[in-house]
């Protein structure tokens, strides 16, 4: 979302600075990447910084926007696209508990261990695909009554099939009930009856929540404050891109 709308702006006349965190661009696109198969996918990322870039916007990597960097440029108009958190309820916060944020960004790196994936939606099923791989024995939990609910089918007849081949199990109508150290329990919706489920590690894929902290904080700061991406609404690719570009071709 913030390459797009930088992109436009800078076709547009605008004097574009984007203010990136990381060593380089591409948000949670640096992590899906990283699944089995999906490496090519980061391709949209640099051709959208190239566009940015060719255009005439700068891009000021490793830099945490605060109040202070942005008042330093003086801007008439502050876009916030600093994107999503991953979703960890309290109630189940452990030890043993991570997001798959974790897993594909490295920082945990489980082998051989007994894993329960909570959620289906595609970034779960890749994850669960990217530790079977990795040699890790793969249930995926999920609270609907289908897999994957709301995902393309195409995307589904691609990667059931290697998670099966996998040894992935699949456990529909589940609901997470609770986490203990080495087990979780579920209700399972259509029994009404609980059961447990014994593992090393539970990996949370139950979406992500707007990053808006810094947008709340300095909304009423800026007179022309605005958010895209997952920092106004959680989305995909496209629904980001569209959002910020809509913004973008109606700023004055």
């Amino acid at each position: 979302a913030g390459l797009t709308a930088a992109e436009i702006l800078a076709k547009r006349g605008f004097q574009v600075t984007v203010l990136e965190k990381a060593a380089e661009a591409g948000g949670q696109i640096n992590l899906a990447d990283k699944s089995p198969d999906k490496g090519k996918i980061h391709w949209c990322v640099q051709d959208l910084q190239t566009n940015a870039e060719r255009a005439g916007a700068n891009i000021v990597f490793n830099t945490t926007a605060t109040r202070d960097i942005i008042d330093s440029y003086s801007p008439e108009h502050v876009i916030f696209a600093t994107g999503g958190i991953p979703i960890m309820p309290n109630a189940f916060k452990a030890g043993n508990v991570v997001t798959t944020a974790d897993i594909l960004s490295g920082r945990i790196t489980p082998q051989g261990v007994d894993i329960c994936v909570i959620g289906s939606g595609m970034t779960g099923l890749e994850t669960a695909h990217f530790l079977a791989e990795a040699g890790n024995k793969v249930r995926i939990i999920e609270m609907a009554d289908t897999i994957a609910p709301g995902v393309w089918f195409q995307h589904l007849d691609d990667i059931v099939p290697k998670l099966t081949e996998a040894g992935v199990c699949f456990y529909t109508s589940h609901k997470l009930t609770k986490i203990e150290e080495g087990s979780i329990e579920t209700l399972n919706l259509c029994e009404n009856k609980t059961k447990k489920f014994t593992c090393g590690l539970v990996v949370l894929s139950m979406g992500v929540r707007p990053d808006d902290e810094l947008y709340n904080a300095l909304k009423d700061k800026y007179p022309n404050c605005y958010r895209v991406g997952d920092c106004a609404e959680p989305g995909r690719i496209h629904s980001a891109t569209r959002a910020a570009y809509d913004l973008a071709v109606r700023i004055k």
